[in-house]
């Protein structure tokens, strides 16, 4: 994991220092400061405190009323919650003070607004999901490009505004989508990869333990504020699994194995549920039987799924009877247990990642019996029934 986080670094490194055709970055120079100080400030010595760029460094940032319009359309089909409580995948962030705080009258990148680069992300989703609101600089190309260029220093001020943290967690989960959505797997998976470094060096995969750990070499600073052990935030909850679950969408769409490590310890409870600890030990083994939300459902798909192709890409001749028996015994216990459809779009998900993971498992050995072909044959055809109704105009962020 350390190696991806590095690899990551260095990539971040290199994009702060080219610009515009792979030139030098030079310090912008503003000809007046951004905003008022006392005579008193302007005399003391420098601080380390954070820039703010002006709009123009990156791209114009809509008028107020385009704003609005671009960060809370009425079509968002579930990417923002739509009351409190409601569950998103996509966005998990607290809906409600995005929004308050997106429409305040101060300028792009101050630090009592969503960063740059995450509304910058959603101007993008609102201009894919609305076109008829996209015009002239204010298009999906503009914000596309504005999100990508104030990513990195949005990275490089987590220590002065830690909660850059979550929110550029959400910014990457919301690029992947829209690279799933474009079809552009390179880009997709590295900005997932991204959301999983991040996550898992801010220790949102132990919420639940009384330690927890970070890793040792970047960043020199833990990258969120540590909270009481055995306190669940819900908000650092739903994000660890949103990137879980994005994760997982990775793994089914390019049938590789997760870029997850293999035997990370996850004691974050599921969502929606007030206890946390062994969480992925104790759902494979069988013991975990508490009901769930929607997106705990989706999550425990995922998690099938991941260890599912991860256990068939090791195995090369026949496999290991032991494991093959519990993962076939788990998956039917779970796919029985799950609510019939038709549902709502979690829902689908849900039986198709199940689904899939049971025609992954079992596929290689559909030859040497009819009742695994005629398995096989049946969880494929679930599949396609489960998500037949998941067009470009339903849920765009899926297609």
């Amino acid at each position: 994991m350390l190696e991806q986080i590095q690899m990551l670094q260095a990539r971040i490194e290199e994009l702060q220092r080219l610009h515009d055709g792979g030139e030098m970055m030079t310090p912008q120079i503003l000809l007046h400061q951004p905003y008022p100080r006392s005579n008193s400030e302007s005399s003391s010595s420098p601080t380390c405190e954070p820039t703010f760029p002006s709009p123009t460094a990156w791209v114009q940032e809509p008028p107020m009323n385009l704003i609005a319009t671009l960060s809370v359309p009425s079509s968002f089909n579930g990417m923002l919650p739509t009351k409190p409580g409601a569950e998103s995948i996509f966005f998990w962030l607290d809906a409600r003070a995005f929004r308050s705080t997106t429409l305040l009258p101060l300028p792009f990148g101050h630090p009592e607004r969503p960063s740059r680069t995450l509304l910058s992300t959603v101007y993008l989703w609102g201009c894919v999901i609305s076109p008829r609101n996209s015009s002239g600089p204010y298009s999906e190309d503009g914000f596309l490009d504005s999100a990508l260029k104030t990513l990195p220093q949005d990275i490089a001020d987590f220590a002065l505004l830690p909660h850059l943290v979550l929110q550029t967690i959400q910014a990457e989960v919301l690029l992947s989508y829209y690279f799933l959505h474009s079809a552009r797997p390179v880009e997709g998976r590295y900005h997932s990869a991204t959301a999983v470094c991040l996550a898992l060096d801010a220790g949102l995969h132990v919420l639940w333990s009384p330690i927890q750990p970070r890793a040792k070499v970047y960043p020199p600073f833990p990258l969120v504020q540590p909270i009481l052990p055995l306190v669940v935030d819900t908000e650092r909850v739903n994000g660890f699994w949103a990137v879980w679950i994005l994760n997982a969408y990775w793994v089914a769409v390019q049938g590789t194995p997760s870029a997850i490590p293999s035997g990370l310890p996850v004691d974050t409870p599921w969502p929606g549920s007030a206890r946390g600890g062994a969480t992925i030990f104790s759902f494979l083994n069988a013991q975990d039987q508490e009901a769930l939300a929607p997106v705990a459902r989706l999550a425990k798909a995922s998690t099938l799924l991941e260890h599912i192709i991860a256990f068939a890409d090791r195995t090369t001749g026949a496999p290991e009877p032991v494991v093959f028996a519990s993962f076939a015994n788990r998956l039917k216990t779970f796919h029985s247990n799950l609510p019939p459809l038709p549902g709502d779009m979690i829902l689908r998900i849900t039986h198709a990642l199940t689904d899939l993971a049971i025609v992954r498992l079992h596929a290689p050995y559909a030859s040497t019996s009819e009742v695994i072909w005629f398995q096989c044959l049946a969880a494929a055809g679930r599949i396609v029934a489960s998500l037949g109704e998941v067009t470009d105009s339903t849920h765009p962020m899926l297609v």
